[in-house]
């Protein structure tokens, strides 16, 4: 999580793997505090989180 806040601050946008079942909580839930767009994609195995910054 303290990763992808980091890497926010300098790209636009990121995609996160994660295969830990807890970032189907927390991950929404950063991008939500922070008022970045979501997109989860669920795969076996792991899941995709590709986390943008709003559109100005």
């Amino acid at each position: 999580m303290l990763r992808a806040a980091r890497e926010m601050r300098q790209h636009e946008a990121i995609l996160l793997l994660a295969d830990d079942p807890v970032a189907l909580i927390d991950v929404p839930a950063l991008a939500q505090a922070h008022g970045w767009s979501l997109e989860v994609r669920e795969l076996p195995g792991h899941a995709e989180f590709r986390i943008g910054r709003p559109r100005t």
